[in-house]
């Protein structure tokens, strides 16, 4: 419809969210419409529409009606029996084997047996396995060869001879060339899937197919922000559908629902609306959420050839990023590893699911009792570090191991501890010492405190960026830690080109590809990020951006940039908006066309707000709590006047979550991307990617739960008395006491995703033992935090035992020695 509406969207959207969501109404005049459960009807009734419209097929590896013919003739298996056993382990898939004709495009160029053989190969074995195979062989062209057939290509091929000229491998399947990183059974798949056509089923395993291959010569030699209700449809899915046009609407009622404060900002100005309201009556978060797709999505994840192999439908991919409120953050979580993790990280989530090796293990040995053998081992990447120059060392892991998919091993120097204990404390250290208020040491420790750069705001009372300079004793200005969540400090283009800025826009690097080595070596990060941070850092589809902005226009944008600076600084915003009275003063009586210039003038100086004119708050065009900061040239030594305040108020918004920001946000995304892309944690909100990289602040120390999870061993029993104790000792800890209980027994503050049950290994209570002569009361407990390994001794009673930890954890830390 292209005839414009008599009333603007943000008066229609506010009429809306009064009949469904109880909000005010549009005017003192208008009448009460709300209809009371009104909006929990037609999202039910959406959902409901929903299920019986939407048509998504799961694709499985081996489809039904083949799995029998494939079964039996590649794994010498009946098919029943094989079927019940891919249905009760799913894993058993990847020890499929697939038979390919390799045949050379110039035979030639090969020895002869190589021209035109039959191997067969693992199906979840990439083509980079199949290079490393035939680069051991082809290197040269012996006078003469025997036509003896090749054995079976392993998952991963070692080298057994090396070839005498530098060469890569290309293969072309259908005429298409094949990428080094794809799987075998994801290049035949798709390759059948083009010739059935992408509706068809296909069905690779009752087939030979044809792979052919050429030896080639290796020559050596702007910031924005995210805003609410996306109008745009994914290309994924078929726009004239049923249940494309319900999930559309189902999409703009959740964001209606999740941010409706933002429908407001319109009117927060006006003297005339209504206010923002504190509350409305929204859904629950459940609601919005349905367990057809889901279990869909469960069942497709669970085909690891077909995600492995990289040929998910691609509804999957427009549920989980587009529609992600229809399925639940733990199914998301499952489809960002398997799919944004990397190839060793999918294979070992697989087996460390189905008693093979996983990632956590990363040995890469031992298979399942049903002959599934394990491939895509994670390698681990040791390194050593200086506990002294904890940021310093940070940043060249990250730069030299960060982009690998080893699996990051740190060890102290001077200390004995290593494994996962030594690992934790390196994480947890650095987002300490990264939140120093003194600043953060760049290129070295020794100094005063000009060699410290900051990078983070800090609104507490008497500290703030730049000018907490006079207070950098690190012993006297602790650690930031701010209300709103960490958001960078900002900086201006001439700082940002500076060596100074140059510092400060490396380490924001470096720490995003801290915090995406994190996430995907499962570690958690403890720095508590401010939820508008993250959101910019993944920003949004360019195409739903531009939207956006025409939908807002210029004026809009500016308000909607300073609703935001409420969730970076509500101080400063609460601040802006009695500046913003100034403003609106003004525009009145310049709007006053009869006023003569003198009289203008006149009311112009006679404006005040709460008793005071705008000269006498005596502002300058700096930034509030950045002295140094100056928003224009010399802005310094320009006072704010009447005619100014507007600019001041727009530079400021700018400079807080804007221009001053944008380098910083850029670089921490550029760092991130270096791990995997940022863009894929568009699947989650900000409150669940605040979960993803820092863990929960709702953590679980009930008693029931920590009886659950701790596994008494070696002198404890679940019914011993000190296992007990110990659970009521820790049922009672308050938020310190858990964090400091955490380091000294894990190495890490947090708790990982899913709580104590989701701690591995998991917590281990033994017996300490006590030499003769001695009380059990007279030893402290020790820790091996490699292995979550606490040593108890049989206190005599629970006083004794709280003593005792309090006094271990406190003198516990900070180094690891044998215990």
């Amino acid at each position: 419809m292209t005839a414009a509406h008599p009333l603007n969207l943000p008066v229609r959207l506010r009429a809306f969210l009064h009949v469904f969501l109880d909000g005010p109404t549009p005017s003192a005049k208008t009448a009460n419409y709300h209809v009371p459960g009104a909006f929990r009807a037609v999202v039910q009734r959406l959902q409901e529409s929903l299920s019986r419209t939407e048509r998504f097929e799961v694709a499985t590896a081996v489809p039904s009606e083949a799995g029998a013919a494939g079964a039996s003739s590649f794994l010498g298996a009946s098919a029943a029996s094989l079927a019940a056993r891919e249905a009760f382990n799913p894993s058993l898939q990847l020890a499929r084997q697939l038979k390919l004709k390799l045949e050379a495009e110039d035979p030639a160029s090969v020895p002869r047996p190589y021209s035109n053989l039959m191997v067969s190969v693992h199906a979840v074995a990439t083509f980079k396995a199949l290079e490393d195979y035939l680069k051991a062989r082809i290197g040269v062209v012996p006078a003469a060869a025997s036509g003896a057939a090749a054995p079976a290509v392993p998952a991963s091929a070692p080298d057994v001879a090396a070839p005498t000229t530098q060469f890569s491998v290309e293969f072309f399947i259908g005429g298409a060339p094949v990428s080094r990183d794809t799987t075998v059974f994801g290049a035949v798949y798709r390759e059948e899937q083009r010739r059935r056509g992408e509706g068809m089923q296909p069905n690779i395993w009752s087939h030979v197919c044809t792979v052919k291959y050429r030896k080639k010569a290796v020559i050596e030699r702007g910031l924005r922000v995210k805003l609410p209700y996306p109008t745009t449809l994914p290309s994924t899915l078929p726009a004239d559908a049923p249940s494309t046009k319900i999930l559309h609407l189902l999409r703009l009622l959740h964001g209606l629902n999740t941010r409706w404060s933002e429908v407001y900002t319109e009117s927060q100005a006006s003297a005339a609306g209504a206010g923002i309201p504190t509350r409305l009556a929204t859904l629950p978060p459940s609601l919005f959420a349905n367990s057809k797709l889901t279990a869909k999505m469960n069942r497709q994840l669970d085909e690891p050839l077909i995600v492995a192999s990289h040929v998910l439908p691609r509804w999957t991919a427009a549920v989980s990023r587009d529609f992600s409120f229809l399925v639940p953050f733990e199914t998301r979580l499952v489809y960002l590893q398997s799919t944004a993790f990397g190839y060793s990280r999918s294979m070992g989530r697989w087996q460390a699911g189905n008693g093979g090796s996983g990632a956590g293990g990363g040995t890469g040995g031992g298979g399942s009792n049903d002959g599934a053998s394990p491939v895509g081992r994670l390698p681990r990447q040791k390194v050593r570090i200086s506990r002294s120059r904890i940021i310093d060392s940070m940043v060249k892991v990250m730069e030299l191991y960060g982009t690998t998919q080893a699996l990051l091993e740190v060890e102290f120097f001077d200390e004995v501890g290593t494994g996962l204990g030594p690992t934790l404390e390196f994480y947890s250290e650095v987002c300490r010492e990264v939140r120093r208020r003194g600043g953060v040491p760049a290129g070295g420790l020794a100094g005063s405190a000009d060699d410290r750069v900051f990078v983070w705001r800090d609104d507490t009372e008497g500290a703030g960026g730049e000018d907490a300079k006079i207070s950098a004793d690190p012993a006297v200005a602790g650690f930031i830690n701010p209300a709103m969540g960490l958001f960078p400090a900002p900086i201006t283009k001439e700082v940002a080109a500076s060596e100074k800025g140059r510092k400060i826009l490396h380490l924001f690097k470096s720490l995003g590809t801290f915090v995406a080595k994190a996430l995907l070596d499962s570690r958690i990060v403890d720095m508590p990020f401010s939820p508008i941070f993250l959101e910019m850092v993944v920003g949004e589809e360019e195409e739903e951006e531009s939207a956006a902005e025409r939908a807002l226009g210029p004026v809009g944008r500016k308000r909607a940039e300073l609703h935001l600076l409420r969730h970076v600084d509500p101080a400063l915003h609460t601040s802006l908006l009695e500046l913003q009275k100034y403003v609106v003063a003004k525009r009145e009586i310049d709007s006053n066309k009869a006023l003569s210039n003198a009289a203008r003038l006149s009311r112009l100086a006679a404006i005040k707000v709460r008793d005071a004119s705008i000269d006498d708050l005596c502002l300058d065009f700096t930034l509030p709590g950045h002295s140094t900061v100056e928003l224009v040239p010399g802005g310094r030594d320009r006072a704010v006047t009447i005619d100014t305040v507007e600019d001041y108020v727009d530079a400021v918004v700018e400079m807080t979550v804007g221009e001053g920001v944008r380098r910083q946000v850029e670089a921490f995304r550029k760092g991130f991307d270096r791990v995997f892309p940022v863009e894929d944690l568009r699947s989650f909100s900000v409150q669940e990617m605040a979960i993803l990289v820092g863990g929960s602040e709702d953590e679980d120390w009930s008693y029931e739960t920590l009886m659950d999870s701790i596994k008494a061993d070696h002198g404890y029993t679940s019914e011993s008395r000190t296992i007990r104790s110990l659970a009521t000792m820790m049922s009672t800890f308050i938020p310190a006491q858990r964090r400091g209980f955490l380091q000294f027994v894990t190495g890490s503050p947090k708790l990982p995703i899913g709580g104590f049950r989701a701690l591995s290994p998991p917590l281990t209570v033994v017996r300490k033992n006590v030499e003769g002569g001695r009380k059990p009361d007279d030893y402290l407990p020790s820790v091996m935090t490699c292995v979550n390994y606490l040593k108890v001794p049989d206190y005599s009673e629970a006083g004794v035992m709280r003593k005792r930890f309090d006094v271990a954890v406190a003198e516990g830390q900070g180094c690891f020695h044998l215990s």
